[in-house]
């Protein structure tokens, strides 16, 4: 079984792009679970509302990679919450899109 602990852990190596500081040390993860089954969730959110799209993608794809690349987790959700674009960085992601497909570009 794996622990939240191992998924915090996992999450240092996410970096603001902009500020080029760990995720977590930047206080940006909201919540982190995993289920008996192995299934992790992380919910992040970000200082502003109208953080750069792009920052707020990366951050996120490259939070989801980070989780799924845990030994013992067999399902990953990362959710980025109070984001204007939420729906289409959420969605993109969790399709494995890139940002221009999650974008409509």
């Amino acid at each position: 079984m794996t622990d939240a602990s191992r998924i915090l852990s996992a999450l240092d190596v996410v970096r603001d792009p902009e500020l080029d500081e760990p995720i977590t040390t930047l206080g940006f993860v909201a919540s982190c679970t995993v289920s008996d089954d192995g299934v992790a969730e992380v919910r992040l959110r970000l200082p502003t509302y109208f953080c750069a799209p792009n920052f707020a993608f990366l951050m996120v794809a490259d939070a989801y990679d980070a989780v799924s690349a845990v030994d013992g987790v067999v399902r990953t959700e990362v959710m980025l919450e109070d984001h204007f674009a939420s729906d289409q960085i959420n969605g993109g992601v969790a399709a494995r899109a890139g940002f221009t497909q999650a974008f409509g570009g």
